[in-house]
C-alpha cells in the first residue's frame, strides 16, 4: 500500500479508519445493547457520509482552481 501523498489523502485515511472503528464498535454494542448500538450505528453512518461530501468539496474546488489547458477550437464546429 502506498503511503498517503497529501493532507488530504491522510485525511481520508484517517477518518476512514476511527469511522470503521465506530461501526465496528456500533456493530459490537448492537449484540449487547441495541438502542447503543443503533446511535453508535447512526453516529458512523452519518459521520461517513458528511466525511465523504466534506472531501468531495475540498477535492473539487482543488481540481477546479488548476489551470485549464490551451487548446484551439474546432474550426468545423456548427453552433
Amino acid at each position: 500500500m502506498a503511503a498517503p501523498r497529501d493532507s488530504l489523502e491522510r485525511l481520508w485515511s484517517t477518518t476512514g479508519i476511527l469511522l470503521q472503528a465506530v461501526l465496528l464498535v456500533g456493530v459490537l454494542a448492537a449484540v449487547g445493547d441495541r438502542r447503543v448500538g443503533a446511535w453508535l450505528l447512526l453516529a458512523a453512518v452519518t459521520g461517513l457520509v458528511l466525511t465523504h461530501l466534506a472531501i468531495s468539496f475540498v477535492a473539487y474546488r482543488r481540481v477546479m482552481r488548476r489551470a485549464w489547458p490551451q487548446v484551439r477550437p474546432l474550426d468545423d464546429w456548427d453552433d
